[in-house]
């Protein structure tokens, strides 16, 4: 069927659907199977086997594998040759490639976890009644509602709009408005610009409201791509990952050509009987080492790091779309946020009323007065509160109106719905927010009566034949009190107006008074701004309010303090850019600013070398939101539009989200810096203790077997653990990292290799003392220093405080990694049968002693390092 040129009934049977109830849940459901979910790029799953045979595939994993089965081979026609060493290296690379495989799949998992939470939801009427559902799940002959702010979630057939327009530049490339109209019908050859009957998925409401039957959904819509599943994936990429990246890439030659090195001087200087066995054993112990060193997996363990970090902030109400915002918010100096709803509760309390005599508080028994000036507010108002079965009141809607219908039930004795059965609207003219006003058109005692509610500077001057200076007084009175003032006017009418406008309602008005309402603070708002005080982040609150009411809120909360200011939107227009560019820094709070103004205020900073962080909620502020460097949505009260353009969604709408959030990624790079410092500095420690054995002993002290359980030992699990440590409690004691900073500084590398010597050092001393007694005791001294050094050097790794100000359960995965490592040691080297297969031998008691002590050495020194020059070492953290 031909959707813009069939009427709707024809489209109701054709989908087979119901136009009031929608379609049932069951129906929906056995749909969603015929149709597929309702997206045009379905991420492939990558099976697991096919991940596993990835790592298989590596080229020195698929070498050593090679060597193995050659020597497995070999064992079968040699006598004397051990077929347990080929079988052990097989199993433990079967193993390494397993744990690559898992760790892979899991980044990915939550990698596509973070696409659905910042996928659009659809308002949909199903068995009657109205839900919001992923648009993912909708389905052809869907009844869906839109409304200013939202994103077609689908291509649908209007059924009925109200004033709607869209903006589709997504669909046509145009960037004017198109006007909509359900009773339009066109026929069947028409362009897609054309069709004023049709919405088209991914498009977004500018203005109004419509009701429509969804008829295409997925790959059959004309713009094939949901705009946040492009935005996510355009994005996805952070510069540390690309950085680590080509890390990566370089350490591979580097260690390729050291594994080389190491097998020509095995072959030249260590001591053998066989020649040919020296160069077999030479081999896989250098394919085994590019294994172990070769940082493959730091890559996927730095985006498993990541993906957790992203995980726990979810669970602290923070959305993150991409992972690249995750690292720039560690890097906010400066957080612009809206008053209302992030910095207060965004609950209007009516606190104070003024009747044109007296200013009063809305309690019940109040003067007729009274009565009628909140009557005629919660008339002009759209939102809704009722009671439930206990009695608690509900609010639905706007808060400011629904705070002035409270107080009218609380007054009056009665609901809106009975006002406004009694008082019926017949036309509005709705609230704009160039105007700031809203007007409609009740029958009251028979007659039509035009009721105006909106801000004091707009509508006063609309009002004829009262005090204007006594008002202006106690406006400025509330003003000083941090009360958000709105003003009431009202107009009899000679007719009810066929099409209302502004100009012709919104003149000669009666005065009828002023409601003062309160917006409290958050209950965490303080500690919020304190840690923001205290970490070096500026705190620039944007409203609304009236400059007064603003500036007073401003200096309850401690954001305007000395040398601060505040500013309207006027004054911010007779400012030039390079004005605003010297003065921002200045200024604390903007009140009644346009959308480009946020623009021009973002930019103001970032000029200054900042980088910014911006609240919105509005169809408005997706410039803003895109322009700042994350830009952060309000989940719960904001528009599609605006959580579509952010990077960051506040499920709670609080500041304090934001402020944990910069917590969270601080914490997240930290950790990133740690795994790569405890990596690096494992890997060199190996290195460079088979390679000074080698030239001063004339031993190899670490077979491949050995290099194979070390990865596993201490190259996953106790990294990724390390990677999920706990916020310190002085992450936000600290100034935000420079703009242009580098997690791969000249710093890490730095202590990267005092860690690898100072764990290589203790190995060779061991090899030494071990070999006294004999080469194989050495050997195996070598290599518990080496496994039971990392696993204690890793927590020392956790904190630039000393780990007795840090203790181990603070980070249990990390304290049971680090534990595990040193009991499988000690099993290997106590149980005959591995110790055996691992080329181990059996220990003296002072031994394991000397063993022990020089794995701890590492650790005591860092520690050492800390309480004598904990400058120096807070660069490392």
């Amino acid at each position: 069927m031909i959707w813009h040129s069939a009427d709707i009934e024809q489209i109701r049977l054709e989908l087979n659907s119901d136009l009031e109830n929608g379609l049932t849940a069951a129906d929906a459901a056995k749909r969603l199977e015929v149709y597929g979910k309702n997206q045009s790029n379905e991420i492939p799953e990558i099976k697991f086997r096919e991940r596993f045979f990835r790592q298989i595939r590596s080229l020195p994993v698929a070498v050593l594998f090679i060597a193995a089965v050659i020597s497995l081979a070999t064992s079968v026609f040699l006598d004397g040759y051990s077929m347990l060493a080929p079988i052990l290296t097989i199993v433990l690379l079967i193993i390494n490639s397993l744990i690559g495989a898992y760790l892979e799949r899991k980044s990915d998992h939550v990698t596509e976890s973070m696409l659905h939470m910042t996928s659009p939801k659809a308002r949909v009427i199903r068995d009657g009644r109205v839900t919001v559902i992923p648009a993912t799940d909708l389905v052809p002959g869907d009844i869906i509602l839109v409304e200013e702010g939202d994103y077609i979630p689908a291509d649908a057939r209007l059924i009925a709009a109200g004033s709607l327009r869209c903006n589709e530049k997504s669909v046509t490339g145009e960037s004017v408005v198109s006007q909509k109209d359900a009773d339009l019908q066109f026929g069947d050859i028409c362009p897609v610009f054309e069709r004023k009957n049709i919405i088209f998925e991914g498009t977004r409401v500018t203005s109004g409201s419509a009701k429509a039957i969804v008829v295409e959904t997925g790959k059959g819509c004309e713009h094939a791509k949901l705009e946040a599943i492009r935005n996510f994936a355009d994005k996805s990429a952070t510069p540390v990952k690309e950085r680590i990246k080509a890390l990566g890439k370089t350490l591979n030659y580097v260690i390729i050509a050291i594994a080389f090195l190491v097998f020509i001087l095995g072959i030249f200087l260590v001591d053998t009987q066989e020649l040919y066995l020296n160069i077999l054993n030479m081999f896989t112990t250098s394919v085994a080492l590019t294994v172990a060193a070769v940082p493959d997996t730091l890559a996927v363990i730095v985006s498993v790091v990541y993906a957790y970090g992203i995980m726990r902030m979810v669970k602290k109400k923070a959305v993150i779309k991409k992972f690249s915002s995750l690292e720039t918010l560690g890097k906010v100096s400066v957080i612009c946020a809206d008053k209302t709803g992030t910095l207060t509760a965004n609950s209007m309390e009516v606190k104070k009323i003024f009747d044109g005599v007296e200013i009063t508080s809305p309690e019940a028994g109040a003067s007729e007065r009274i009565k009628t000036l909140l009557t005629y507010a919660a008339l002009c108002s759209d939102g809704n509160v009722y009671a439930d079965a206990v009695g608690n009141l509900h609010h639905n809607g706007d808060p400011t109106e629904t705070g002035i219908i409270a107080a009218a039930m609380k007054v009056c004795v009665t609901d809106k719905h009975t006002l406004e059965n009694t008082n019926p609207r017949i036309c509005e003219v709705p609230f704009d927010g160039q105007r700031k006003l809203m007007t409609t058109v009740n029958m009251i005692n028979g007659r039509p009566v035009a009721i105006v509610r909106g801000s004091t500077d707009k509508l006063l001057p609309l009002c004829v034949g009262f005090d204007r200076e006594s008002a202006d007084a106690v406006n400025d009175e509330m003003a000083k009190s941090a009360l958000r003032v709105i003003a009431i006017g009202y107009k009899f009418l000679s007719e009810v107006p066929t099409s209302p406008t502004a100009e012709e309602l919104e003149c000669g008005l009666t005065f009828m008074g002023m409601l003062g309402l309160k917006d409290s603070p958050r209950k965490d708002l303080d500690a919020a701004l304190t840690a923001c005080r205290t970490s070096g982040i500026k705190t620039v609150m944007i409203t609304g309010d009236h400059i007064t009411a603003a500036a007073a809120a401003a200096k309850q909360l401690g954001i305007l303090g000395a040398n601060k200011y505040a500013v309207t939107g006027e004054d911010l227009s007779a400012m030039s850019d390079e004005e605003l560019r010297a003065t921002v820094d200045k200024i604390a709070v903007y009140s009644r600013i346009s959308p480009q103004d946020k623009v021009r205020i973002v930019r103001a900073w970032q000029a200054r070398g900042h980088v910014v962080a911006l609240t919105g909620d509005g169809v408005n502020d997706a410039m803003s939101l895109r322009a700042a460097d994350v830009g952060c949505a309000m989940g719960s009260s904001g528009t599609d539009v605006a959580r579509v353009s952010a990077d960051v969604t506040l499920k709670d709408d609080n500041f304090a989200t934001i402020v944990n959030s910069i917590s969270y990624s601080r914490s997240i790079y930290s950790n990133i810096r740690r795994v790569i410092q405890y990596l690096l500095g494992s890997n060199l420690a190996e290195l460079l203790t088979l390679i000074l054995a080698i030239i001063f002993f004339r031993g190899c002290p670490l077979s491949s077997l050995q290099f194979l359980m070390l990865t596993i030992l201490t190259k996953s699990i106790p990294a990724i653990a390390l990677g999920l440590e706990p916020p310190s409690p002085d992450i936000m004691k600290r100034p935000p990292r420079e703009k242009e900073s580098s997690i791969l500084s000249k710093n890490l590398f730095v202590y990267s290799c005092v860690f690898g010597v100072m764990i290589s050092a203790m190995s060779i001393v061991g090899y030494a003392i071990g070999a006294a007694a004999n080469t194989a005791q050495g050997a195996t001294m070598a290599f518990a220093i080496l496994a039971i050094g990392e696993a204690f050097s890793s927590q020392t790794l956790r904190s630039r405080n000393s780990i007795f100000k840090n203790p181990p359960t603070k980070n249990l995965p990390l304290m049971l990694a680090s534990v595990g490592c040193v009991v499988i040691v000690v099993l290997i080297m106590v149980i005959p049968v591995l110790s055996n297969a691992f080329g181990l031998v059996k220990l003296e008691w002072y031994q394991w002693l000397i063993t022990f002590a020089l794995s701890s050495a590492p650790i005591l020194l860092s520690e050492l390092a800390k309480v004598l020059n904990n400058k120096f070492m807070r660069k490392f953290y």
